[in-house]
């Protein structure tokens, strides 16, 4: 079995065959032309193969937003509990954000203006922002390759960017200036984010631990499960794995990026799993970084 919260990185050096076969010492003075030391020329020591991407994890609350103030439970709930297809909420000002797009004939995805947009909140980011998600804006598929969760004592939500380069981190507290929203079927997201700043690093995510199954009061907020594997995240099944505590089972998401570099739940792994809950294709626990995963004994 294989402990999914390791990542083994093998150190591939140059092989330079001379001689009797034997491999020179790397000269660190060479490097820049000063005298160094082993760590400057690896991130990690040649002595080390296995990495840990820790991530602090918190059952206490944020403490915000304060008693009277609008979170992102505001934006949440906009969001109408039934629907046929999906549709977009608008400030007064702000274009359609697909170019050449005819409103008139995207459906229910008809843009509408809401008097509340543009909104500014502050949340938590509880995944690394380069989770993909596909979803379709005005009849059109439209690809984010940068998105993440945020949150707050009152709610969660997904912000979709398209940037493959990932300004924020676990942990960091955002201030978003929210232009645009998006409902395609049970993802609830903002469609147009603006990062106003990002206010403090380092924040302890905080999470409920579920004792019964997903349901929708756990859409985009952080969750740990404990149980063990019963299905295993392969190629075959797009990296789902299927965790149980012997009365509920849950689904876990491996990313892609993940999964290529050998990470993966195995079936009879024991295992504590924390991280958002996303709606999509069935509810589902996202993971991105080793570090919310546990290997139990």
């Amino acid at each position: 079995m294989k402990a999914p919260h390791r990542l083994l990185l093998p150190l591939l050096l140059p092989l330079l065959l001379f001689g009797c076969g034997q491999t020179p010492a790397l000269d660190c003075t060479k490097v820049g032309g000063e005298p160094c030391s082993p760590s400057q020329l690896w991130p990690v020591s040649p002595d080390t193969n296995e990495v840990e991407d820790p991530i602090a994890f918190t059952t206490e609350p944020y403490g915000f937003p304060a008693e009277g103030e609008a979170g992102l439970s505001f934006l949440a709930g906009k969001y109408p509990i039934s629907r046929e297809n999906a549709w977009v909420l608008l400030s007064r000002d702000e274009t359609f954000p697909v170019e050449d797009c005819d409103p008139n004939r995207s459906g229910n995805q008809r843009p509408q203006p809401d008097p509340d947009l543009p909104f500014t909140v502050e949340g938590i980011v509880t995944l690394h922002p380069r989770y993909f998600l596909k979803v379709r804006v005005c009849n059109e598929d439209e690809r984010y390759y940068g998105s993440f969760f945020i949150e707050d004592d009152s709610g969660g939500m997904v912000v979709l960017q398209d940037s493959r380069i990932a300004e924020l981190d676990f942990g960091d507290r955002v201030r978003i200036r929210a232009r645009a929203l998006l409902d395609y079927f049970d993802v609830h997201a903002i469609l147009i984010p603006e990062i106003v700043e990002v206010i403090e690093h380092g924040v302890p995510i905080h999470y409920e631990e579920k004792t019964n199954p997903f349901n929708q009061t756990d859409w985009n907020r952080v969750r740990r499960i404990r149980g063990e594997v019963v299905q295993a995240s392969t190629d075959h099944n797009f990296n789902e794995a299927a965790v149980s505590d012997g009365q509920n089972t849950w689904l876990v998401s491996i990313d892609r990026e993940l999964a290529n570099r050998n990470v993966s739940l195995e079936v009879g792994d024991r295992v504590e799993v924390t991280g958002p809950v996303l709606s999509s294709f069935g509810q589902k626990i996202v993971v991105l970084s080793v570090g919310q995963i546990r290997y139990l004994p």
